[in-house]
């Protein structure tokens, strides 16, 4: 469990009834939910006309590649159950379609911080993955 400062938050009774039923569709805490919804539209919320200083162009992109990684490991997930329902047993994930068409770079960010973390989560939980062409194959 990561430490992080802890907050207190007043929500109206429909305000909080909504997300705690948006946590549900997503399979989120109801914690988790708030957060991610702050992260996506903090990393939309800037004016395209506005030079951001270093440290808040730094912070944006390090919020859209957090966001990027729930993004692909839940299509991840999609495929996988959809894959699973239809009797087949591999699936390809196109990668490209999600974070970029040359995603997998060894270096870059989205590499290092999108694409192998969700790897590495997968294979964790037991599947075989592997990288291929522009996307990623999944064995179960």
């Amino acid at each position: 469990m990561r430490e992080y400062p802890q907050m207190k938050l007043r929500l109206n009774p429909e305000l909080k009834e909504l997300i705690e039923k948006l946590s549900k569709e997503t399979g989120r805490s109801m914690n988790a939910e708030i957060v991610h919804r702050l992260e996506v539209s903090l990393t939309g919320d800037v004016a395209p006309n506005k030079l951001l200083m270093p440290d808040e162009a730094k912070a944006i992109a390090k919020l859209a590649r957090d966001n990027l990684y729930n993004v692909l490991f839940n299509q991840c997930v999609i495929e996988i159950n959809a894959a699973a329902r239809s009797g087949s047993v591999m699936v390809f994930v196109d990668v490209a379609d999600t974070v970029g068409e040359n995603f997998y770079d060894d270096g870059s960010k989205i590499c290092t911080e999108v694409v192998n973390p969700v790897i590495d989560k997968l294979k964790e939980i037991g599947y075989k993955v592997e990288v291929d062409g522009s996307g990623i194959v999944i064995n179960f």
